[in-house]
């Protein structure tokens, strides 16, 4: 079974894919995987340099192959990624439908936080990470792109709320949707 688990930066989504990890899920980090491609292909350093390097077309081959790898992959799978891509004011598809189809996946779990527990969190994890945009449009945006990816890929689509200080709570719920897949 594959599900993504997707969220804005700063709304606990790694966090809460760490937690399943303890709980015999595979954590794959869509991000890592193309990460990996963009050092071989373009010898970029990091993630803001492969989003600020990289124009589109590349960015799709990226995807489309780490979307492959993914394919290949067996057992309780969780991918790490984000539903949309904030790149120089433009919301570009974290899961093209061409790469979402070539996943294989069974379910979409939208991590989804208060606007002012992500700018805390935002706050925390300055200087170590690049966060901008509108926080509220970007959760917007990432609902509607839920709903889209589900609908192109015919799979379920569950929403769960990552309350400051209830970690263990949101991973239960995300085990407890899993389940029912």
């Amino acid at each position: 079974m594959k599900v993504i688990i997707i969220g804005v930066p700063g709304v606990g989504k790694t966090s809460v894919a760490n937690g399943m990890a303890t709980a015999g899920w595979k954590l794959v980090v869509f991000g890592d995987l193309m990460l990996a491609e963009a050092k071989r292909k373009f010898g970029v350093a990091d993630r803001d340099e492969m989003r600020s390097r990289i124009n589109v077309t590349g960015y799709k081959r990226l995807q489309m192959a780490a979307a492959r790898r993914i394919a290949l992959m067996r057992g309780k799978v969780l991918v790490d990624t984000h539903g949309t891509i904030l790149k120089e004011g433009w919301y570009y598809p974290g899961l093209p439908m061409k790469q979402l189809l070539a996943m294989k996946v069974d379910g979409l779990v939208v991590i989804e936080a208060d606007e002012k527990d992500i700018k805390a969190r935002r706050d925390r994890d300055k200087g170590k990470r690049k966060r901008e945009g509108d926080i509220l449009q970007h959760q917007q945006t990432n609902k509607e792109f839920a709903a889209a990816y589900a609908a192109l890929a015919g799979i379920p689509v569950i929403y769960v709320a990552n309350h400051e200080g209830k970690l263990a709570e949101t991973i239960e719920a995300v085990k407890k949707a899993c389940e029912h897949l």
